[in-house]
C-alpha cells in the first residue's frame, strides 16, 4: 500500500474515532497522518477543532493559523478559525473569517450555522435570524438550525414562531431535550400554563434528573392554579431543594416552603447557577455546566 492509500485509511479511522467522540483516538490517527506528510491540511485542520472541542483553544488557535496560512480557499478552515477566534472573544476577526469563508462559498452552511451563532451569543438576532433562515433553504431537515432560529425569534419577542420553530426541531429530533425545554418556555411567556405545565412534565418524564424541570412545572402549576396536584409538587420541590437536586426560582417556591433555611438554599442554588464562573470560560460542545448552555431561556 503506498503513502497516499494508506493516508486515506488512517483518515477514515480518524474520521470515524472523532465522530464517536473518541478525541484520543482521533488524535493518535491525525497524528499517524502527520508521520507520513506533515503538511497535510485536512489532518491539522482536525487538530484544531479537536482541540477547540478539549477547551485547548490556544493551541487550536496556533494550529488553525497555520493551516490558514497554507489553506487560505478552504471555506471550512476559515469557517473554524473564526469559530475558534469568537471563543476568543475576537469577534470583530472572526466575523471577518466567516465573511471571507463565504466568499469562498456562498452558502456554504456550516459557516452560516456558525456566524449565525457568533451573532446570537452577541445579541445581534435579526442578523442570526437571517443566517438561519438562509441555511434552512438548503437544509430544512437540520433540527438544530430550526433550534436556533427559534432561539433568535424568541430574542427579537415573536413567541408563537419561536414556539413553531422549536416544534419543528422537535418533529426532525424527538430527543432534543432543550427545545422541549424552551418550548415549554414560551408557552408561559405566552400564558399558556396549562401547556407549559405538560411540556415540562413529559420533559420530567424523559430526563428524571433534569435541573430545570421541576421548577419550571412548578412555576407552571402556580400560574395556572391547578391545587390538586399542590401535595404532590411539594413535596417534590421541597425534597429537590434540601439535596441540591434542581435549579428553582426562589419566587416560585416560596408558596411551597416557609423553611429559611431551604428557602436560603434555593436561593443560593439558584444564584450560584446564573452567575457564571470568574474569567473567560470555553464550552466546547454540548455537555457543560446547565449555565453555559447558551440558549436555555430563564423562567425565573
Amino acid at each position: 500500500m503506498g503513502n497516499a492509500a494508506r493516508i486515506e485509511s488512517l483518515r477514515a479511522r480518524a474520521v470515524e474515532r472523532h465522530r464517536a467522540g473518541a478525541l484520543a483516538e482521533a488524535e493518535h490517527f491525525y497524528r499517524r497522518i502527520l508521520s507520513l506528510h506533515s503538511r497535510d491540511v485536512e489532518a491539522r485542520h482536525m487538530l484544531a477543532v479537536l482541540r477547540l472541542q478539549q477547551g485547548r483553544v490556544g493551541e487550536a488557535l496556533e494550529i488553525i493559523t497555520g493551516v490558514a496560512t497554507d489553506a487560505p480557499a478552504n471555506p471550512g478552515v476559515r469557517t473554524h478559525h473564526g469559530l475558534i477566534l469568537h471563543h476568543l472573544r475576537r469577534h470583530r476577526e472572526a466575523m471577518a473569517e466567516f465573511e471571507t469563508a463565504l466568499l469562498i462559498n456562498p452558502g456554504y452552511a456550516m459557516t452560516l450555522l456558525y456566524r449565525g451563532n457568533a451573532l446570537l451569543d452577541l445579541g445581534q438576532f435579526a442578523h442570526a435570524l437571517a443566517d438561519y433562515e438562509t441555511l434552512l433553504k438548503a437544509t430544512p431537515q437540520y433540527d438544530e438550525v430550526w433550534f436556533r432560529r427559534a432561539s433568535a425569534l424568541w430574542h427579537l419577542d415573536r413567541f408563537e414562531e419561536a414556539l413553531e420553530s422549536y416544534r419543528r426541531a422537535l418533529a426532525l429530533n424527538p430527543g432534543h431535550m432543550a427545545a422541549l425545554f424552551n418550548s415549554g418556555t414560551v408557552l408561559l411567556r405566552l400564558e399558556r400554563y396549562g401547556e407549559a405545565f405538560e411540556v415540562f412534565e413529559k420533559l420530567r418524564a424523559s430526563v428524571p434528573n433534569h435541573p430545570y424541570a421541576l421548577g419550571a412545572a412548578a412555576g407552571a402549576l402556580l400560574s395556572c392554579c391547578d391545587f390538586t396536584r399542590w401535595r404532590q409538587y411539594q413535596a417534590l420541590i421541597v425534597d429537590a431543594v434540601r439535596d441540591a437536586g434542581a435549579v428553582v426560582a426562589p419566587l416560585s417556591f416560596l408558596p411551597f416552603c416557609d423553611d429559611a433555611r431551604l428557602r436560603r438554599m434555593c436561593a443560593e442554588t439558584f444564584v450560584a447557577d446564573r452567575v457564571p464562573p470568574s474569567g473567560p470560560t470555553f464550552m466546547g460542545g454540548r455537555t457543560v455546566r446547565p449555565r453555559a448552555v447558551a440558549h436555555r431561556l430563564s423562567v425565573g
